[in-house]
């Protein structure tokens, strides 16, 4: 469903910080690199990207709020004359000239095929991850160090399972949906 044509509704704003905020984030950036030079690279690592995953998600959220909070706003009321003008220069297009609504934007629930992808992705990524770490470390590969490999592999195939499974139910459902006679 697009927006009216008379959308006016304010967008985002660029954004802004004060001084405050500017010395804070430098006090913040100056604290972590000395952390960093004390707990070595690959620690270092991991808290720059704790840090930046803090970062994105609150500047993330702050987005999503401002966008909400205009989406909810009402139009802004023309002035009277822009909008008479617009009612006698336009005249009402008939409903043939458009194409019939889509159920893409519907919601609905992932279903059994999806939730088999995922499992099917997870076993898949957990078994072939398992067996290539089990092969290249074979003499220093322990137990803990397989089980540990095999489980992260396979929480990244099921994820690829959700994603190839959900993509490939939405192309069928947009095809059915194509191909059947409008109701």
């Amino acid at each position: 469903m697009s927006p009216p044509a008379n959308d006016r509704r304010a967008g985002l704003k660029p954004p802004q910080f004060n001084l405050r905020t500017m010395l804070l984030a430098v006090a913040i950036v100056s604290v972590l690199i000395a952390l960093m030079t004390s707990v070595g690279p690959l620690a270092a690592f991991g808290i720059l990207l704790l840090v930046l995953s803090i970062i994105a998600h609150v500047a993330g959220n702050a987005l999503g709020t401002r966008l909400r909070e205009n989406g909810n706003r009402p139009l802004e009321a023309e002035p009277e004359n822009v909008a008479a003008r617009r009612a006698k220069t336009q005249t009402p297009l008939p409903s043939a000239d458009f194409a019939p609504d889509t159920r893409l934007g519907g919601r609905h629930a992932l279903g059994w095929t999806t939730i088999a992808a995922v499992l099917v992705g997870g076993l898949f990524g957990a078994g072939l991850g398992g067996t290539f770490l089990a092969w290249l470390c074979w003499d220093k590969a322990t137990t803990v160090g397989i089980v540990c490999g095999a489980a992260a592999s396979g929480a990244l195939g099921g994820f690829a399972g959700f994603l190839l499974g959900s993509f490939i139910g939405e192309l069928l459902r947009a095809y059915l949906q194509a191909v059947r006679p409008t109701e």
